[in-house]
């Protein structure tokens, strides 16, 4: 094999094992799923646990991989993981909410205490993930979603805002820094 053939295969064989993680610990229902226990705000989540940012993430990948391979298995995928974090038929799922005073929230964690967490910067980062799809794909039908996220956004930044100090981790305590 010539460098290029023998890097191309290693490249090739490192997206495989990662796409095979990735179907490992995603669930029937096309969520990333979390296998362990996580210790959070005094309460632990118990395992399998979803979370918004998991499946932006993982779909922004497959979108990235479809774009530079213009494979349509990657873009499928990716429409796959994208299907949680959308609404359908006003109901809303594990991963995304409208709250009761209709802001829309893509939530990083579950429910604590049966009160929604509405992180932040998790909520951001699956609107970065939104807006990439619309720019590679062209999707109009995410525009509603990025301007209601994005307007979720600039309505709870300000409760989030600390002068002088760190932005709020999230929402739901206001005792917690975000780390970022």
């Amino acid at each position: 094999l010539s460098q290029t053939e023998g890097l191309s295969s290693r490249i090739n064989a490192a997206i495989s094992y990662l796409i095979g993680q990735l179907d490992a610990y995603t669930d029937t229902s096309n969520r990333i799923f979390y296998s362990f226990p996580y210790g959070i705000a005094g309460t632990t989540l118990a395992p399998p646990w979803n979370s918004a940012l998991a499946n932006a993430q993982a779909m922004q990948g497959m979108l990235e991989l479809w774009k530079v391979t213009n494979d349509g298995q990657y873009l499928a995928k990716a429409r796959a993981l994208r299907a949680p974090l959308l609404i359908s038929g006003g109901a809303n799922t594990a991963l995304t909410l409208v709250d009761s005073a209709s802001w829309l929230w893509f939530e990083e964690y579950p429910a604590l205490n049966g009160v929604p967490t509405h992180v932040l910067n998790g909520h951001v980062i699956v609107l970065f993930g939104l807006y990439r799809d619309r720019q590679l794909t062209g999707d109009t039908a995410l525009d509603n979603y990025i301007r209601a996220g994005i307007a979720t956004a600039a309505r709870y930044y300000w409760q989030a805002r600390r002068p002088g100090d760190i932005i709020r981790y999230w929402i739901y305590d206001y005792d917690i820094a975000d780390y970022g």
